[in-house]
C-alpha cells in the first residue's frame, strides 16, 4: 500500500517524530507501521485498537528495532521524495490549509478520484501531479515555503 495523504494526515495529528521531527524509535516505528497498512476507510479509530497494534509490536525482536526504525525512515522518505521544483520571482502564496487536504482536494477536482480514492491515492503522485498542473498554469509556487522545505528535507537523492 503506498504512503498516502491519509497517513500523512493521522501521522501529522499523532505528532509522529517522522512526520514532525524529533527522536525515532521502536515505538514511532510500530505507530507508523501500524498507520500505514491501514486506508481511509478504516478511519481514525484505528488507534483505538489497541490490542492488534501491540501484537504487531511483539513480532518484532529487539535485535531488530534500530533495523526497522532504519527502514520505516527510509520508507517515509522515498514515500514523500519528490523533484527539485524551481520558485517563480512573484513573492510566495501560502496555502491556509495543510498540504495533505491540498491534494485529495486535487485528486478529486482533477483526477477524478472519489474522496475515499483520494486519501488512499499514493501521496507522491498527488504532489507530482498538482505540481504539473500548477507548472503548467504558471503557479509553481503554491506549496508554502515551509511545506515545501519538510517534502524535500525527506526527499532521496
Amino acid at each position: 500500500m503506498p504512503f498516502s495523504c491519509w497517513h500523512g494526515l493521522v501521522l501529522e495529528e499523532m505528532k509522529s517524530s517522522y512526520i514532525v521531527g524529533g527522536v525515532r524509535d521502536i515505538n514511532e516505528a510500530i505507530s507508523v507501521l501500524w498507520v500505514c497498512s491501514h486506508k481511509y476507510e478504516d478511519g481514525l479509530n484505528i488507534a483505538a485498537k489497541v490490542k492488534e497494534l501491540k501484537k504487531l509490536g511483539k513480532r518484532i525482536k529487539p535485535s531488530e528495532y534500530q533495523e526497522v526504525v532504519l527502514q520505516i525512515d527510509e520508507y517515509i522518505r522515498k514515500s514523500i521524495s519528490t523533484p527539485e521544483v524551481w520558485r517563480g520571482e512573484k513573492e510566495n502564496k501560502r496555502l491556509k490549509a495543510p498540504i495533505w487536504w491540498h491534494l485529495v482536494y486535487f485528486g478529486i477536482k482533477f483526477l477524478g478520484l472519489s474522496e475515499i480514492e483520494a486519501w488512499n491515492y499514493s501521496f507522491l503522485k498527488l504532489f507530482n501531479f498538482m505540481m504539473c498542473e500548477c507548472e503548467y498554469n504558471g503557479s509553481i509556487d503554491l506549496v508554502a515555503e515551509d511545506e515545501m522545505e519538510f517534502i524535500l528535507s525527506h526527499s532521496v537523492n
